[in-house]
């Protein structure tokens, strides 16, 4: 019997909240101009799989700027939330004339192919991740290339989310990029970085600052007490305004 969770944040109760963020940090963008030049024109068909696809807003906007072709691109996604996996099908059918295939999680052996593997913010919450990122990179054919974007425990969000749980008396049950590198290093997979800067800014008010909050905390917010919220965005605020400012990691494996 497995008793491993199957992520170690669960999306269900924070739909709104994580489209609140989405509104409001400019990662999407940030991410796009570091991954665009590194798919033009590189293969003349795609196989691709988006580990960790949400509801799709992300990689709407990646395949739309990358400019495949309808007929060029297959599309797997892995996504565990089945609202988020339902909305990532009906948003990104339109990018491909076959059928996408979608699954809820990552639990099998991968045969080599597919020509891009991509990920975004998401290897936080991967419970196995020495096991996920050894599977992701047996699916790539020779001549693929995998892409993923995390942050560090340096990353501005990520510092949030650590001194909330230090006020809880604990550390995060996240994984970070550090944790990324040591695994990759583990399983002999060659990488390169690159650093993508994003912002998060939102006009400051007490729902605004839940609203974040539910989203980096999830289940683990109720633990926190109340007053917190005003501390814990203090070193972030400048007026009226809240900017936490990052710096992720943009891994590139090529195979």
């Amino acid at each position: 019997m497995n008793n491993k969770p199957d992520t170690l944040k669960s999306f269900a109760q924070i739909h709104e909240d994580y489209a609140f963020f989405e509104r409001h940090a400019d990662e999407s963008e940030a991410s796009l101009a570091a991954w665009l030049p590194l798919v033009h024109n590189r293969w003349s068909r795609v196989r691709a799989l988006d580990f960790g696809s949400g509801s799709g807003s992300f990689t709407s906007l990646f395949l739309d700027r990358a400019h495949f072709s309808p007929d060029q691109l297959d599309l797997t996604l892995v996504e565990p939330d089945q609202g988020f996996r339902e909305q990532a099908i009906a948003r990104l059918t339109p990018f491909c004339t076959r059928p996408i295939t979608a699954w809820s999680l990552l639990d099998r052996d991968l045969e080599p192919g597919f020509e891009l593997i991509f990920s975004h913010h998401v290897l936080y919450y991967v419970p196995n991740l020495e096991e996920t990122l050894g599977r992701l990179h047996q699916g790539l054919v020779p001549g693929g290339r995998m892409l993923l974007v995390q942050g560090g425990q340096g990353n501005g969000l990520n510092r949030l989310v650590i001194d909330a749980f230090a006020h809880l008396g604990g550390t995060p049950p996240y994984q970070y990029s550090e944790d990324t590198q040591a695994a990759l290093r583990r399983l002999g997979i060659g990488y390169r970085l690159e650093t993508v800067r994003s912002s998060l800014k939102f006009a400051d008010s007490e729902a605004a600052r839940w609203r974040i909050l539910r989203f980096l905390l999830g289940e683990h917010l109720p633990r926190l007490k109340p007053d917190l919220a005003t501390a814990l965005f203090q070193p972030w605020l400048t007026g009226d305004q809240v900017r936490v400012d990052s710096a992720d990691e943009l891994f590139i494996i090529d195979r």
